[in-house]
């Protein structure tokens, strides 16, 4: 999973079920989030079966005769220790799925960009703390940052005088005291939004990228963004990654 597993994924479509990125993150319960596939499911992959072969195999000499625990308590321990690492392990593996298909739609959103000089990407993201403000900063001093927070915000847009080309602009937000909350986050936002508009007027269409901090995906902050964004003349729209459902079904199919 850490070298190979990736690289089956890429394919949009593919024969084998766990490396499929649309029947995996679909979810079976609702239609919504369903996309069929062209294509019959008719491969298997012999590292991702031996996978689950080996796990099962695990399981199968916890609950057998071959061994005798000191008590049944040390057995249910096992049990519970070996269940928590097979969710661990299924939720890596939905995780790479979901990095896969993301980075792929973002590579498919840069090239649109690239040719649309009226569209922007704007990636966020709360960054650790400070660097190193002293040579050889002792520990003390470099814990003791840990309330000076700070933003980072990255505009992707394609260039006016070289069609097809992209530059990025990066903005930082410095705070000495701040809650990482979605008004922080929108105040970060609307600034961000106003210096773009500035210095691109051309500009009228930008997408937000973050992770799956709860800051960035809430109602509070979606409906904002589209306020502050008719303010200044921009249509602003937040990418949400439904990972939460993404996981569930892939974590779930998976394990079938």
């Amino acid at each position: 999973m850490k070298t190979d597993y990736r690289v089956y994924c890429k394919p949009e479509e593919a024969a084998c079920p766990d490396h499929c990125r649309k029947f995996a993150l679909g979810d079976k319960q609702y239609p919504d989030f369903q996309e069929f596939c062209s294509h019959q499911h008719s491969e298997t992959c012999s590292y991702c079966e031996n996978l689950k072969n080996v796990l099962d195999e695990v399981e199968v000499q916890i609950r057998g005769s071959s061994w005798h625990p000191y008590s049944e308590d040390q057995q249910e321990d096992l049990l519970y220790d070996f269940r928590q690492a097979r969710t661990n392990i299924f939720h890596w593996k939905a995780h790479i799925v979901r990095r896969v298909n993301q980075e792929a739609a973002k590579q498919d959103q840069l090239k649109m960009i690239a040719y649309n000089p009226e569209s922007a990407l704007l990636v966020m993201d709360w960054a650790m703390k400070f660097q190193q403000l002293r040579y050889r900063e002792k520990q003390s001093d470099w814990f003791g940052k840990r309330g000076l927070s700070w933003h980072i915000s990255t505009v992707i847009c394609s260039d006016p005088e070289n069609p097809g080309s992209l530059e990025l602009q990066s903005y930082a937000h410095l705070f000495d005291a701040c809650q990482q909350d979605w008004f922080a986050v929108c105040s970060v936002a609307e600034h961000t939004l106003q210096e773009i508009k500035r210095q691109n007027p051309h500009v009228s269409k930008i997408y937000l990228r973050s992770d799956e901090a709860g800051c960035y995906h809430n109602n509070f902050l979606i409906a904002a963004v589209k306020d502050f964004g008719q303010r200044m003349g921009i249509i602003a729209a937040m990418i949400i990654q439904s990972h939460n459902m993404a996981k569930m079904y892939v974590t779930e199919f998976y394990v079938q």
